[in-house]
């Protein structure tokens, strides 16, 4: 099976499908052409609410695609039932589903009257068996971002004793505030003799990155896991008769004025309890499939995110997705 795909299809279509509300994929991909994110998320000491990293006004960004009066600008017309406006509304959306700079997603709120980093409890889901092991999400509920959002697990027997204690960086950084994003922890303590799990996160410090959280994220599309037939795309390839793992490929695109070096995507994707079901992590890579040790402002990378073991169904599982550099 051979894909042929482009970075970005025709933006007129794209809206008219984003407009109609055809698919939140295609409402994704809408927010990956042409995407200019106007400011990081932060919010003013003492204040209960963040601003968002929000994408420009889609009249900014299609100008061609609007009149002066937000309408859609159609070969036979114009339509104004779903106005310019209506569509950035529908972008910024709400902790259901977001559509940011270097972000798309559930679980990012504008509530940071905690003034904390939280372990988001609910997304948390731990081995049975074997070692033990978790991964979750933490969401930085503070006016500030975090350099290095930190999570620590203490884990106790049934009479309360420390088995151990281990602690793990999340798999994005800096976190904004409002932001949620995705941890792994393991310990060589056996899974069963885990009776309770005490659970803190905090910000480690250090010096803020040079790079930037201002990347436009495009997915082209998402293979299912599983036997079919092996992708052959110009990204990423497949040989053999499987069983294959569930793959997504897509783009990012430098949108801020500075350079975006080692720029790489994380992804988690949740089950239908809300626990976070799997993580992947891949660097941007060229036209020639090595990973990219820097993009200037306006260059394009390209990704394929993949996930072995247990993917049924993955593919169409909420999914959050990231966009970094160091």
């Amino acid at each position: 099976m051979v894909y042929e795909m482009s970075r970005c299809p025709t933006p007129r279509v794209l809206v008219r499908a984003a407009v109609a509300g055809v698919s939140v994929l295609a409402l994704l991909t809408v927010a990956g052409c042409g995407v200019q994110p106007d400011h990081t998320a932060d919010a003013q000491e003492g204040a209960a609410e963040a601003s968002l990293p929000t994408l420009p006004p889609v009249e900014e960004r299609l100008p061609e695609s609007y009149d002066a009066d937000g309408c859609l600008v159609l070969e036979e017309g114009r339509d104004c039932g779903a106005t310019a406006d209506d569509l950035d509304e529908a972008l910024a959306g709400d902790d259901t589903f977001r559509t940011l700079a270097g972000f798309h997603g559930p679980l990012f709120t504008t509530d940071v009257s905690a003034g904390a980093l939280a372990v988001l409890a609910d997304t948390v889901s731990t081995s049975g068996s074997g070692p033990w092991q978790a991964q979750g999400l933490v969401r930085n509920e503070t006016t500030s971002p975090a350099l290095a959002p930190t999570v620590t697990a203490v884990l106790r027997d049934r009479a309360g004793a420390e088995l151990d204690r281990v602690e793990a960086v999340a798999l994005v950084a800096p976190l904004r505030s409002g932001e949620p994003a995705p941890f792994v922890l393991d310990s060589e303590v056996d899974a069963a003799a885990v009776a309770s799990v005490d659970w803190s996160a905090a910000d480690a410090g250090g010096s803020p990155p040079l790079g930037t959280r201002d990347l436009e994220l495009s997915v082209f599309f998402t293979e299912p896991g599983g036997v079919r037939e092996p992708l052959d795309t110009y990204l990423y390839q497949e040989e053999g008769p499987g069983p294959f793992p569930m793959v997504l490929l897509g783009s990012l695109t430098v949108r801020a004025d500075v350079d975006a070096p080692e720029p790489a995507v994380v992804a988690a994707w949740l089950g239908e309890d809300g626990r976070v079901r799997a993580v992947s992590s891949a660097a941007a890579v060229g036209p020639g499939g090595a990973p990219v040790a820097r993009l200037a402002p306006g260059g394009i990378g390209d990704f394929a995110l993949t996930v072995e073991g247990d993917v049924a169904g993955l593919e169409g599982a909420p999914m959050l997705l990231w966009g970094m550099s160091a």
